[in-house]
C-alpha cells in the first residue's frame, strides 16, 4: 500500500513538474530538469513500449503456443526479424526471434519463452528502437545488462552484438547515441564473461553504415546480412 501510494506521488509529482518546466523554460528550473529527465525517460520509454506490444502481441502468443526447442536462437528487433538466419546459417539448429519495433524492455519480457527453447547459445542485438524513441544510452544498457544476466543464470551462452549504426544521412544524431551504447556494451560484456561481436568494424566500418548494405539508412540489405552471417558463423 505504501509503496503504491509512493509511486503515485512520485509520477503525480513528475507530470506537475514536467508540465511546470514544459510551459514555463525559466532557466531557474535547470536543476529540477536534470533531476526529472531520468524518470521521464522510464516513464516514456514505458509508455512506448506498451504502443509498441500492440502489434507486437500476437506474434508473442504465437511464438509461446509453439513447442520445440533449438541450440541457437537469434534475439533482437526487426534487424534480427527480417533475416532468413536458417538459409543464413545452413546446417544449424537455429530460430528466429526477432520482432519488428522491439526494444531492450520489451526483449526483457520475453525472456521466459526464450529460455523454454533451452538453447545453448543466444545471439542478442537490441537497443536502435530505444535511441530512436529518444531513451538514453544509460537506460537501454540496464535492460541488456539485465537480459545477458537472465540468459546467464540459465545457463545459456550469450553473443552480445553491436548495435548497428545508421547511415550518414538518416543516422547523424542517433548515431551519436548508438556509439555510447556500444561503449557500454562491451563493458556488459567484459563484466558479465560473455562474448560481443562488433559487426560495426564490418558494415560501418567508418563510422557509419555503408549505403551499399542498407536498404533505408537502417535496415540491412542482402549484402549486410550475408556478412553479418559470416562475422557471426565461426563464433557459432
Amino acid at each position: 500500500m505504501h509503496t503504491t501510494l509512493l509511486l503515485a506521488t512520485l509520477l503525480l509529482t513528475t507530470f506537475c513538474c514536467g508540465v511546470l518546466v514544459g510551459y514555463y523554460g525559466s532557466p531557474h528550473l535547470e536543476p529540477i530538469k536534470r533531476v526529472l529527465r531520468p524518470i521521464r525517460q522510464f516513464v516514456w520509454a514505458s509508455k512506448k513500449r506498451s504502443v509498441y506490444d500492440q502489434p507486437m502481441a500476437g506474434r508473442v502468443t504465437v511464438y509461446d503456443s509453439l513447442p520445440g526447442t533449438a541450440e541457437i536462437v537469434m534475439l533482437g528487433d526487426s534487424l534480427t526479424d527480417w533475416g532468413n538466419w536458417d538459409e543464413l546459417l545452413p546446417g544449424l539448429d537455429i530460430i528466429n526471434r526477432g520482432i519488428g519495433g522491439d526494444t531492450s524492455g520489451g526483449v526483457l519480457t520475453r525472456l521466459k519463452e526464450i529460455s523454454q527453447r533451452n538453447p545453448k547459445t543466444v545471439v542478442l542485438m537490441i537497443g536502435i528502437n530505444d535511441i530512436l524513441q529518444d531513451s538514453s544510452p544509460e537506460l537501454v544498457a540496464l535492460n541488456i545488462k539485465q537480459t545477458v544476466r537472465s540468459l546467464r543464470e540459465n545457463k545459456i551462452r550469450v553473443i552480445l552484438q553491436s548495435v548497428l549504426l545508421m547511415d550518414a544521412t538518416t543516422g547523424q544524431r542517433a548515431n551519436r547515441k548508438v556509439k555510447r551504447l556500444n561503449t557500454f556494451l562491451r563493458h556488459i560484456a567484459a563484466e558479465e564473461s560473455t562474448q560481443f561481436l562488433d559487426l560495426n568494424t564490418v558494415l560501418a566500418p567508418n563510422g557509419t553504415l555503408h549505403p551499399e548494405l542498407t536498404r533505408d539508412g537502417l535496415h540491412l540489405a542482402g549484402r549486410g546480412y550475408i556478412l553479418w552471417a559470416e562475422s557471426l558463423r565461426p563464433l557459432l
